[in-house]
């Protein structure tokens, strides 16, 4: 890149950020003349310069050094964040998803196109409905074109990644997001913050794949709190609602019982799901009552799955450390590039979300991966 177009870039980015050039030349601690200079090309940048302008920027690095555009989605995203409740946490995960699709991008051009699944159902929401409707009505269609029958999903992110062809990434976000979707091109991200409940992680995602269906993460879509009152919101929620638990699949589990502690109980770990969200769901089809609702829910997880012998389930659901999880078939695109020595350790590293790329080098070596044309010795058998 020359200089002439870096500076451009670095221009177009503070003008996108709101800032004159003495502003950024004050936070940068360079002086107006030196800004000046970089953003006509008469001046060069050395690397910590670069990275401290990126980071005021609110851009990457990569951003300003990448041949590609950097996608207009992601752009226009950033004006979001001065107005979000949380823009730190915010700032975090789209920089995640900037990264994430800039790297996409990187092994597509490397010759490692994104893996051909089956072909995406029509699956659409039905715009002259209330937005409940409306999720239950995708969430029907969603199960019905990937033949899901009505029984529980014990791997949710196995069928978004595999049947609907979505990478899934769960990473330890800071609060203030709790997930965010994007539909580029042919590259298709469900971001998640990983949770100590799993059932809460797994209507996220499930949360998530509801706008990428729908077509609201065609802009990317945050969300940071999966209970807004906006049609989307609705929409994503009870698609979430119906998809996890389908109704016909919780009439079946329940037969002619009362729904008392110990149905409850057998239908959250059989679902996979939340406590509270499988009250609000059997209350909504009319399954349980309010006082019904209010009962179950004051007494809580825990104290129903000690008291009905669950307790092994609800170990099993809660984690003291929420785990985080590459995106599944972004990650299997990385590997095969680093095979074939496309891509090096570093940016295999940094998908992985790992520090030390030495030692995750010598972990390679010993499973016996290493790029083409390297000496067998240096790699286990």
């Amino acid at each position: 890149m020359t200089r002439e177009e870096l500076g451009k870039r670095i221009a177009a980015a503070r003008e996108r950020a709101g800032l004159t050039q003495a502003e950024l030349a004050r936070e940068v601690e360079l002086t107006q003349s030196a800004v000046s200079r970089i953003e006509s090309g008469e001046r060069s940048v050395d690397s910590l310069e670069l990275a401290a302008i990126a980071e005021r920027l609110g851009v990457s690095v990569l951003d300003l050094l990448d041949d590609r555009p950097v996608p207009e989605q992601l752009v226009a995203f950033a004006g979001r964040i001065q107005t979000a409740r949380s823009p730190g946490a915010v700032d975090v995960a789209r920089q995640r998803v900037r990264d994430l699709v800039h790297f996409h991008g990187l092994l597509s051009d490397l010759g490692v196109p994104p893996e051909q699944g089956p072909p995406r159902p029509p699956i659409l929401p039905r715009s002259n409905s209330l937005a409940v409707e409306q999720g239950a009505d995708l969430a029907r269609q969603a199960r019905e074109a990937l033949d899901l029958g009505d029984q529980p999903l014990p791997d949710l992110v196995e069928v978004v990644e595999n049947l609907l062809g979505v990478d899934v990434a769960i990473e330890r976000l800071p609060e203030g997001v709790e997930g965010l979707s994007i539909r580029f091109e042919d590259f298709a991200l469900a971001l998640v913050r990983a949770q100590p409940v799993a059932g809460r992680e797994r209507f996220t995602l499930a949360h998530e794949v509801a706008h990428l269906l729908a077509g609201d993460a065609q802009a990317l879509y945050l969300d940071e709190d999966l209970f807004g009152h906006g049609t989307e919101e609705m929409r994503a929620n009870a698609f979430a609602a119906h998809f996890l638990m389908p109704p016909d699949g919780l009439r079946k589990r329940i037969r002619d019982r009362a729904v008392d502690g110990r149905v409850v109980c057998e239908l959250q770990y059989a679902f996979g799901v939340s406590l509270d969200a499988l009250l609000w769901h059997l209350r909504n089809l009319g399954l349980i009552t309010q006082p019904q609702h209010e009962k179950l829910k004051a007494e809580g997880p825990k104290a129903l799955a000690l008291r009905h012998g669950y307790l092994r389930d609800w170990e099993a659901s809660y984690r003291a450390r929420p785990q985080s999880r590459p995106p599944g078939r972004l990650l299997r695109r990385a590997m095969d590039a680093y095979r074939r020595g496309l891509i090096g350790v570093e940016r295999l590293a940094s998908l992985l979300g790992i520090e030390d790329s030495e030692t995750l080098q010598r972990d390679l070596e010993e499973a016996g991966i290493a790029p083409e044309g390297w000496p067998k010795d240096t790699a286990a058998a």
